[in-house]
């Protein structure tokens, strides 16, 4: 479940940096330069997740989904804010929903950190 949102996030920033379409709400809420890097994000951060997942080195996942993690969160809860903004309470399923998967992905982010130092520690002491 975790890669096909993943997906589905990458894919929702890609016709901004093609040039195809971009939402209303968040053009017209954000200035350029901070479209572009929520797409640049959202892609990013959604075939680093993708990767995390077909990558045979646990070790290397688990660095993989920390680069995408936390700047997915930040960038999801921008895209809240800015429809909120921009269209006020008619935006509130969108933004509750963005809002949702911000916190789904910074909580990942925190437990994939922590297992991250766990793991240093085991290893460390084993050397």
């Amino acid at each position: 479940m975790q890669v096909f949102v993943a997906v589905l996030i990458a894919v929702s920033g890609m016709p901004i940096l093609l040039g195809g379409p971009q939402p209303g709400s968040l053009s017209e809420s954000l200035p350029t330069l901070l479209v572009y890097v929520w797409a640049g994000v959202m892609v990013g951060g959604g075939a680093l997740v993708v990767a995390a997942a077909a990558v045979r080195n646990p070790e290397t996942a688990l660095y993989f989904e920390l680069a995408a993690d936390a700047p997915l969160a930040i960038m999801l809860s921008t895209y809240a804010v800015g429809t909120l903004v921009a269209a006020g309470l008619h935006a509130a399923v969108a933004a509750s929903l963005s809002l949702g998967l911000a916190a789904a992905f910074a909580a990942r982010a925190v437990k994939v950190y922590r297992t991250i130092r766990e793991l240093r520690t085991v290893l460390g002491r084993r050397k």
